[in-house]
């Protein structure tokens, strides 16, 4: 996800541990304990402002999108990935040669999506909070 690789990776990130946790709690007898993993595309809160929605997709609302994560869960799903290009990219790219994937990502837009995310430039341009000084371990030339 060209421009969103912060984005990117934290999803990763939790889709990684949820299958990790599922499948620990499956083998350990620990069948109660269950994940969900939600991955939607870009939610019209706010977060995804400049995020452009790839060719064929919506911004996703974010009422709606609760709707069918509370259904996910109830109905004990493993995955609720919305809309239906976020649920076919896997299999996409697991198939198809990594340059066909990346031209197809091109015709849809998705590979310059997140070309104007303001979402990462709030954090970018965050003033760095000063730092303490710290006390000098020595004494003052005075009090020596």
């Amino acid at each position: 996800m060209p421009y969103g690789s912060t984005y990117a990776s934290s999803k990763w990130a939790v889709i990684g541990f949820s299958e990790s946790i599922r499948a620990e709690m499956n083998v350990t007898g620990n069948k109660h304990v269950r994940t969900t993993v939600v991955c939607p595309s870009y939610i019209g809160t706010g977060m995804f402002e400049g995020a452009e929605a790839p060719k064929a997709t919506n911004i996703l609302d974010p009422t709606e999108l609760a709707e069918k994560v509370v259904r996910g869960v109830e109905r004990d799903r493993v995955n609720v990935w919305e809309p239906w290009m976020v649920k076919i990219t896997p299999l996409l790219r697991e198939l198809l040669p990594t340059a066909i994937y990346d031209k197809l990502s091109h015709l849809f837009g998705a590979d310059t999506s997140m070309a104007d995310w303001k979402g990462h430039e709030a954090a970018s341009k965050a003033k760095p909070t000063p730092k303490p000084q710290s006390e000098s371990r020595e004494q003052p030339e005075a009090e020596r």
